[in-house]
């Protein structure tokens, strides 16, 4: 699999290619060095949809000014 280059992937990309990672490392078939690879792979395509996902959030509160007194309260 060809390494990750600077353009970032759509969210429903990223998902796919960490199922597709998680299949192969899970079905056992592939050694340990490129099960490390395809980790180290996964853990960034996992950072990016973290980031996407936060900022989602970010924009979803900025259109609902109300919602964000009751998320920061929720857990008092």
């Amino acid at each position: 699999m060809a390494p990750m280059g600077k353009k970032k992937l759509s969210f429903e990309d990223a998902v796919a290619k960490l199922t597709a990672i998680a299949d192969d490392i899970e079905k056992g078939e592939i050694g340990l060095e490129e099960s490390i690879t395809k980790y180290e792979e996964g853990v960034k395509l996992l950072t990016q949809c973290q980031d996407i996902l936060t900022s989602a959030e970010q924009r979803i509160v900025k259109l609902r000014p109300d919602s964000e007194g009751k998320r920061q309260s929720k857990g008092n």
